[in-house]
């Protein structure tokens, strides 16, 4: 196949051509996959520039840097007009190895909060006022938490520009940095596992509250909550159950799958230590037993993408679908106000505001307090890490139980004293 050539009889190299006008032009692919061209009226630096034509650098020297450029990972003729919104794009784009709810939550925080206000922005233009403004009108509006997140993909972002060789710095972290060292922001405190929990009295009495069914605490809320209270399961593992995991021979739950709630399918569980056995008490084995039996009687049987033929999930939401964390919210927080009028009506104590996880760290702290063993209690909470586990919920024993528990090894092993011979 015939090189192209000039109209000097001169070879031209891919992604030039010359136009009948005589001017050349080079063509190529940015980073984005979008194409540009350059041109100019010399091919190479000996040429002259036409008669009546504006000098410019020639067609090579051009193509040179353009190179040079993009190996680096900047694109040459666009690098002073990308905007934030081109790279955040390509981010999201290219999000591997990171669990489809982060994923979901980056993409939420961006179409929220960057996509239509300073994404517009050039990568160039962004500076540190601009951002440290724009991090404390969103957590002071929001929240610290979707301030966090904006920082986390606005640092995805500069990381990049910085490899591209557009920005030299990632202020993104100084302005944010800078709100938590001024406390321009206050974060929202949250509680600890010792503090977000139930105590004793307060357990009992919302024991006694759940009773049986009731217009205040419906049937397929009431078994759910029981089981929360039975397990200490993360919310999304008891919505995924199914009747294949339930065991009631063994008086085992298997643990192996969760519901994701943006894609309303089974998946494996938040980390592999999340896959365990918990034991099955006799009184939530009954409950289930009945439910099973209601539900074949019925022909009840919600399935979701994931789930073996003939397996369904053990909790139908109003019998027609599946739990997720939005309907359940609400409907916790109706239990939580008619506790509320049952509690003053019945001089019972109050209890802190209802959400999932309050039940799965009264669970772990109650079995701690009862002296489980610490491997035992990371096993049951499905921690990927015993450090968890330790800083969550042992740390927190009472000191006189630490008193009384180190008394019995202290006096059977430790002596200070010769031990006397007996006569």
């Amino acid at each position: 196949m015939d090189k192209r050539k000039d109209n000097k009889g001169r070879n031209l190299k891919q992604g030039e051509i010359q136009k009948k006008d005589g001017r050349y032009e080079y063509r190529y692919t940015d980073l984005f996959g979008t194409r540009h061209s350059v041109y100019s009226w010399r091919l190479t630096d000996a040429d002259p520039t036409p008669a009546g034509k504006k000098f410019g650098e020639s067609l090579r020297s051009l193509e040179k840097k353009i190179s040079t450029a993009l190996d680096k990972g900047v694109l040459y003729s666009d690098a002073n007009s990308i905007t934030l919104n081109d790279l955040l794009e390509a981010e999201l784009k290219e999000c591997v190895g990171l669990a489809e709810g982060t994923v979901r939550g980056y993409e939420l925080a961006y179409n929220k909060f960057i996509k239509s206000t300073i994404g517009k922005a050039k990568m160039v233009t962004l500076n540190y006022q601009t951002l440290y403004a724009f991090y404390t009108d969103i957590a002071s509006k929001h929240g610290y938490s979707p301030a966090s997140i904006c920082k986390a993909l606005l640092t995805k972002a500069y990381t990049k520009a910085k490899k591209m060789h557009i920005v030299d710095h990632n202020i993104a972290l100084d302005a944010f940095d800078d709100i938590k060292k001024y406390k321009a922001v206050k974060k929202t405190k949250h509680n600890t596992p010792e503090e977000d929990r139930l105590t004793k009295p307060q357990f009992e009495a919302f024991v006694e509250f759940l009773g049986e069914p009731s217009p205040k605490v419906q049937r397929d809320i009431h078994l759910l909550l029981k089981f929360f209270i039975a397990t200490g399961c993360r919310a999304s593992e008891v919505f995924g159950i199914s009747w294949s995991c339930i065991l009631f021979d063994e008086k085992v739950i298997k643990i192996r799958q969760q519901l994701n709630n943006y894609r309303k399918a089974i998946k494996g569980t938040k980390t592999k230590a999340g896959n365990r056995s918990i034991y099955l008490m006799d009184d939530l084995s009954k409950l289930l037993k009945y439910e099973k039996e209601r539900q074949d009687r019925e022909n009840i049987h919600i399935s979701v993408e994931g789930l073996a033929d003939g397996d369904y999930l053990v909790f139908p939401y109003k019998d027609v679908r599946e739990w997720n964390q939005s309907n359940f919210a609400y409907r916790l927080s109706l239990v939580e106000r008619s506790y509320a009028q049952w509690a003053k009506a019945n001089n019972k104590p109050t209890i802190p505001h209802l959400h999932p996880h309050i039940f799965r760290h009264t669970y772990c702290y109650s079995l701690c307090e009862a002296g489980i063993d610490i491997k035992v209690l990371q096993e049951q909470a499905g921690h990927a890490s015993i450090t968890m586990t330790f800083d969550r919920y042992v740390h927190r024993i009472s000191e006189n139980r630490i008193v009384d528990e180190s008394s019995k090894v202290v006096e059977g092993n430790i002596r200070i004293m010769p031990k006397v011979s007996q006569p």
